[in-house]
């Protein structure tokens, strides 16, 4: 998310930005921030439609093997049962995984160009989350211009991320071990 990176200069890929334009620069996580709190910006995919390396979810006893970006073998599929059905699983409101990744400070050079000329989703890496009840097919923009291309959940913000930084905190502390 845009609002949680900060600046990144390295002198090689990112450097330092024109005396005129501070905002000019690469971005990175901050260092205060968690790795959750920062990309809590999921780019939305319309339910139905093929994703590859799709979210699954399922009961541990139900799966006998998984391979990372391939199928799940399930017991359907080891007693060769055709014909299972999939249900694809509303984020908003049933589960979500979010995939917490960074981004070298170079992905982001130009950002401040790309993400407000875009006018399709998945052109700019920089996170800008959509307004309560948008959707990418608006096409809506920040008040800056940049294009509104990715969704940050609630539940992250207000339930997850204080029990994740009220944890971290009491186990600096040496409360939890």
């Amino acid at each position: 998310r845009h609002d949680r990176l900060v600046p990144y200069i390295d002198n090689v890929d990112c450097p330092p930005p024109p005396p005129k334009n501070a905002t000019q620069t690469c971005l990175a996580k901050s260092p205060n921030a968690t790795y959750l709190s920062t990309y809590n910006c999921d780019r939305p995919r319309p339910p139905g439609k093929f994703v590859r390396a799709k979210k699954e979810i399922y009961r541990p006893s139900f799966v006998k093997s998984h391979f990372v970006h391939y199928s799940t073998v399930t017991l359907e599929t080891v007693a060769g049962i055709k014909g299972i059905k999939e249900r694809w699983t509303d984020e908003g409101t049933e589960a979500v995984m979010l995939h917490a990744r960074t981004m070298e400070g170079a992905d982001t050079r130009r950002w401040w160009v790309t993400c407000r000329e875009s006018v399709e989703q998945g052109v700019c890496d920089v996170g800008f989350p959509l307004r309560r009840g948008g959707t990418v097919e608006d096409g809506g923009r920040t008040k800056e211009g940049y294009l509104e291309n990715c969704v940050s959940y609630d539940k992250v913000d207000e339930y997850w991320l204080p029990l994740l930084e009220r944890r971290m905190a009491e186990r600096q502390k040496g409360i939890l071990v």
